[in-house]
């Protein structure tokens, strides 16, 4: 996939989500993640980590979500205004 990106002028950066990267306090000023979580947060929270990396509109679509073709052509079109 980098190949193809560097071939067509697109520019590929990577960014990990950390557990201990979750936004918010708790009311002891901890990090709001409960005793014993292992993974992370999950979509939002990928975004987050992303988040000095992304400097113009950004779409996130997962792959086990499909909302058929008018709603991607609707985020197309959004992106491009």
């Amino acid at each position: 996939m980098e190949g193809l990106c560097e071939r067509l002028g697109v520019e590929v950066a990577y960014t990990f989500q950390e557990l201990h990267n979750v936004p918010g306090e708790d009311l002891t000023g901890g990090v709001k993640v409960p005793a014993g979580r292992t993974k992370p947060w999950g979509t939002g929270q990928a975004v987050l980590a992303a988040k000095a990396l992304i400097h113009e509109p950004v779409a996130v679509i997962n792959a086990d979500d499909y909302y058929g073709k008018e709603a991607f052509r609707q985020l197309h079109d959004w992106l491009v205004l």
